[in-house]
C-alpha cells in the first residue's frame, strides 16, 4: 500500500508539473500570439518579391517578339 501511496504521490507531482509547464507554455503561446500579426504584414511584402522576379521574366517575350520579325 506504501508503494500505491508514494507512486500517487509521484504522479500528483506529475501533474502538478505539467501544469505548471502548460501555463508557462501559455504564456509563451499569448507572446507568439502577439507576435504573429507583426508577420503577417512581412507576408504580402513576399509576393512583392515574386512579383519583382517576375517583372524581369516580362521582358524576356519582347526579345522574343524582336526575334519573331527577323524570322520573317
Amino acid at each position: 500500500m506504501k508503494r500505491l501511496r508514494d507512486s500517487e504521490e509521484q504522479i500528483l507531482q506529475k501533474l502538478q508539473d505539467t501544469n505548471n509547464n502548460l501555463s508557462k507554455n501559455k504564456g509563451k503561446r499569448r507572446e507568439s500570439a502577439s507576435y504573429t500579426p507583426g508577420a503577417s504584414p512581412n507576408e504580402p511584402s513576399l509576393p512583392r518579391h515574386v512579383r519583382l522576379e517576375e517583372s524581369p521574366i516580362s521582358p524576356t517575350p519582347g526579345p522574343r517578339s524582336n526575334s519573331n520579325p527577323a524570322t520573317e
